[in-house]
């Protein structure tokens, strides 16, 4: 269910709304009661719609974003092209340090 399209689009949905609390079962008003179970949906959810932001090249297949295993390897693949293909930082726009920090972000998690 968590990288489910239509579990990802309705999470999409609230976030472009500004606000995931529509999410949030009746009467839950702070985030330390938030269920685990749901709070880790709607957090991978989101992580999933990061995914978006990277370019074609990067981006995970579906079938591996619920594999953390898989999805680490994907990025050190991706992080060890780019290093290759740019060679540490030579861009001035910024755009290579941007991705490596995204990647650095979706790693860790």
């Amino acid at each position: 269910m968590i990288a489910d399209e239509a579990w990802v689009d309705t999470v999409r949905l609230a976030r472009e709304l500004g606000d995931v609390s529509g999410l949030l079962p009746e009467g839950i008003t702070k985030l330390r009661d938030i269920p685990f179970p749901l709070l880790e949906s709607i957090r991978a959810a989101l992580m999933f719609l990061g995914f978006e932001e990277l370019s074609t090249e990067d981006r995970p297949p579906r079938s591996i974003w619920t594999n953390a295993e898989a999805l680490n390897s994907h990025f050190e693949r991706i992080r060890r092209d780019h290093e290759a293909r740019y060679g540490g930082g030579r861009h001035t726009d910024g755009s290579e340090e941007q991705r490596n920090a995204t990647l650095d972000l979706l790693i860790a998690h």
